[in-house]
């Protein structure tokens, strides 16, 4: 099946499943496609036959300012220090969150090497102590498959629980205090072998304030230096309390190895709580 076949496939696709059964959800594994809710094995049956699988894309930022930053929890502009391929390490601000605390035990990193293989590692935290990863040649971490395992009897992060660059480097990713082990970041890759179509994306702000998205890529230049190199592929202002949705008729196709983030800027007055959703369809490359 050719990319444009499969492209038509999907449309048709699409058009006869209800919105609630557009998410495919899979079990984590240490290889494989990227989903929402966990890894698919690429080699199962029903992603070899094409069948959609779609990453779920949200983030959300309380503090958007007035100039672009990324719409998740670290926000200001993201820059990730692995484009190289880098070591990791994960730390909380609480020390409950630690093997034997009442807050996350352990935590799951999903991320992409330097070999174009997909992998993943449970990290037991350590509260304010940081844990390394054992991967030293990590080049992307996909923040919609982070997330925490095991918790103590809080259920939940007591402290801000960040992944960073090894050696008490920068922020790439953090699941905020008082979360259930979930990471709001709006970015995410298309992983090798596949391409990815946005079939729709919605934008919101609360409060008084309003503020203006844009979807960026680095479908030209490809150095993974994300702002400083990514360019608009779609911006839109959403005013006071308002929620921007959007179903595309012709999905938007993204290259493989794409890197995708949402930003925003505010639109005057005092910083915006804002949120996005994107919805990423990928498929095999024949």
């Amino acid at each position: 099946m050719t990319q444009a076949e499969q492209f038509e496939w999907i449309k048709a696709y699409m058009r006869t499943v209800p919105p609630w059964a557009k998410v495919k959800r899979g079990n984590p594994s240490t290889t494989g496609v990227l989903v929402d809710g966990g890894v698919v094995d690429p080699s199962k049956t029903h992603v070899s036959q094409f069948t959609p699988a779609v990453v779920r894309v949200y983030g959300s930022n309380t503090g958007i300012g007035s100039t672009h930053e990324g719409i998740g929890p670290v926000g200001g502009v993201f820059a990730s220090p692995l484009s190289t391929g880098s070591r990791v390490e994960v730390v909380s601000t609480s020390a409950s969150d630690t093997a034997a605390g009442t807050g996350m035990r352990t935590i799951r990193v999903v991320f992409e090497k330097t070999d174009g293989t997909i992998a993943s590692e449970d990290l037991t935290l350590n509260g304010t102590g940081a844990v390394a990863s054992t991967a030293t040649d990590i080049v992307y971490i996909y923040p919609q498959l982070m997330h925490g395992l095991t918790y103590g009897g809080a259920g939940l992060a007591v402290g801000n629980v960040d992944v960073r660059l090894h050696g008490g480097g920068a922020v790439i990713e953090r699941i905020l205090a008082g979360r259930r082990g979930i990471v709001t970041s709006a970015r995410t890759r298309v992983p090798p072998g596949f391409t990815g179509f946005i079939f729709s994306w919605s934008f919101g702000v609360s409060g008084t304030n309003s503020a203006s998205f844009d979807l960026c890529h680095d479908w030209d230049s490809r150095t993974h230096a994300h702002l400083d190199s990514m360019v608009s592929r779609h911006s839109v202002d959403v005013l006071t309390s308002g929620w921007i949705a959007e179903d595309l008729p012709n999905p938007m196709a993204v290259p493989e190895g794409t890197e995708l983030e949402v930003t925003g800027i505010r639109l005057g007055g005092s910083d915006a709580a804002g949120a996005c959703l994107i919805e990423l369809m990928l498929v095999r490359n024949s």
